[in-house]
């Protein structure tokens, strides 16, 4: 199956019929086992939200169109929330990165949000380092105008004020945030070789 235009990578199929089509096919069907291979692997957290990187999770997470999600993030940046939204950058520049506490002891101080203040707890009890300079999460050649869009660590004055889905969308631009602190996600992969027996 490795390879076949039905997977978005080895392990997933893309439409779920398609999936259900191979368990089907493989029903009262006797195979043997040619060989099974474990190994770890580790995925990095994912670059910081630009606008269209932003609107494509929101699509995804929330069915909303692009326009709505600029909208929201507008109001989220005029409420002090969130740094400037039109931006195509998803790195920070290196005078934020040096400063990027402040934006966190904001968040832990500010955010009364469970989910949020169980990931910066985390970091703190595991001592997570918060320099980010020489990541690949701070780069200035890759900043015209304006670097990805954070949570500044100010205006909860405002936020309960805000509906649900703009709550929502602020919490997704925390999680993305905190999510560069953390290090890379480990998990196994197993892959089984199988030959039909008829």
């Amino acid at each position: 199956m490795s390879g076949s235009p039905k997977l978005y990578n080895d392990n997933g199929f893309k439409k779920e019929e398609d999936a259900k089509e191979f368990i089907s096919s493989l029903n009262g069907k006797i195979a043997k086992i040619l060989e099974v291979k474990k190994s770890k692997a580790k995925e990095n957290p994912p670059l910081l939200f630009n606008l269209a990187e932003a609107q494509n999770e929101c699509t995804k997470r929330f069915k909303i169109k692009p326009d709505e999600t600029l909208a929201v993030i507008q109001e989220l940046y005029e409420k002090k929330l969130v740094t400037y939204p039109r931006t195509d950058a998803r790195v920070l520049s290196t005078a934020v990165a040096k400063v990027i506490s402040k934006n966190l002891n904001g968040l832990a101080k500010g955010f009364k949000d469970e989910e949020i203040q169980g990931y910066i707890k985390k970091m703190i009890d595991e001592k997570y380092s918060t320099n980010l300079i020489k990541t690949k999460y701070v780069d200035d050649s890759k900043i015209t105008d304006h670097y990805a869009i954070i949570p500044t660590g100010a205006g909860f004055e405002n936020y309960d004020k805000l509906g649900e889905l703009q709550k929502s969308i602020y919490k997704l631009i925390c999680k993305r945030f905190l999510s560069v602190f953390y290090p890379p996600a480990e998990f196994s992969k197993i892959s089984v070789k199988v030959r039909n027996r008829k």
